[in-house]
């Protein structure tokens, strides 16, 4: 229904909607991610932007990599464009490695893979450490970012 609404450019009713059924399931990464969608259509960017993230850590959840790696790129362009126009973009929720300012480049590259979500970042890590025990931690790091910049151009 909240998807009818957007279509027809409604977004104002699509977003009540959505919010109606994350009521009744907050854990639904679609539903965040059609209102974010709906956000975006209305031009309130940090709320698109928290929902996105939202999604992100759902879809990160339930192991959904293609949906993940689909709205990751849908979060980079729209904070691409909101960095353009903002002096200082603060998404609503953002999420960051303690001393975020101290990470190194490969750290901050793959920060900014994940949209600022840091526990996305540290779970693709903590994954690749599983699956390739016993190589150095830049190993990973190196790792995690490659497998996410070929998701992106696939």
């Amino acid at each position: 229904k909240g998807n009818a609404f957007r279509d027809v450019g409604d977004y104002q009713q699509a977003i009540a909607t959505y919010q109606q059924a994350l009521d009744l399931d907050e854990n639904s990464a679609s539903i965040y991610l059609n209102r974010a969608l709906a956000y975006t259509r209305l031009e309130e960017t940090r709320q698109a932007i928290a929902d996105y993230q939202t999604a992100l850590s759902l879809f990160s959840n339930a192991d959904d990599w293609d949906n993940y790696n689909a709205t990751l790129k849908k979060l980079n362009n729209l904070q691409a464009g909101f960095s353009r126009s903002t002096p200082s973009p603060t998404p609503s929720n953002p999420i960051n490695p303690p001393q975020a300012s101290g990470l190194s480049p490969r750290k901050e590259r793959l920060r900014m893979l994940v949209g600022g979500h840091w526990e996305i970042a540290e779970r693709l890590l903590e994954q690749a450490r599983r699956y390739y025990p016993n190589q150095p931690e830049d190993w990973y790091i190196e790792k995690v970012i490659q497998d996410l910049e070929r998701n992106f151009d696939n």
